[in-house]
């Protein structure tokens, strides 16, 4: 009997630490030379938690001397622009080809830049991961 409490406590702090019911969901998208990726967390009620939304501009072999110029001129777009200032954003690069930024953001930033509280019929899992292949990502 104390072998089957132990096995029913290590399972406990199993799911615990590794958060048991939350999901997470990946959709991607290309066109052309850019990706937009999302990487989104659910808690354990398919409610939206968090993500961060990822565009991967690729240069051109005739552009890739330009990678700098193109880096700073996402950070004016992006970091120094004040439509973004409700979010966490990085502007970065892989010193070769590809030019990256990062957009972090909760569910209460999402509230902040709204006005209106995330609405369980739609901010949800499926609703999200639906709404999101209708417009081309492709999602797993």
């Amino acid at each position: 009997m104390k072998r089957v409490g132990l096995i029913g406590l290590s399972l406990s702090m199993i799911f615990l630490l590794t958060g048991c019911g939350e999901k997470s969901l990946e959709c991607s998208m290309t066109e052309d030379n850019m990706t937009q990726a999302f990487n989104l967390k659910f808690d354990s009620k398919d409610m939206l938690e968090s993500g961060v939304m990822r565009f991967t501009f690729k240069l051109e072999d005739d552009e890739l001397d330009t990678l700098d110029e193109g880096v700073e001129a996402l950070r004016e777009a992006f970091e120094n622009n004040s439509e973004y200032d409700a979010f966490d954003i990085s502007v970065t690069d892989n010193g070769k080809d590809e030019a990256y930024v990062d957009m972090s953001f909760s569910a209460d930033q999402i509230s902040e830049v709204t006005g209106e509280d995330l609405d369980p019929e739609t901010d949800n899992y499926d609703s999200i991961k639906a709404d999101l292949e209708d417009t081309g990502y492709v999602c797993k």
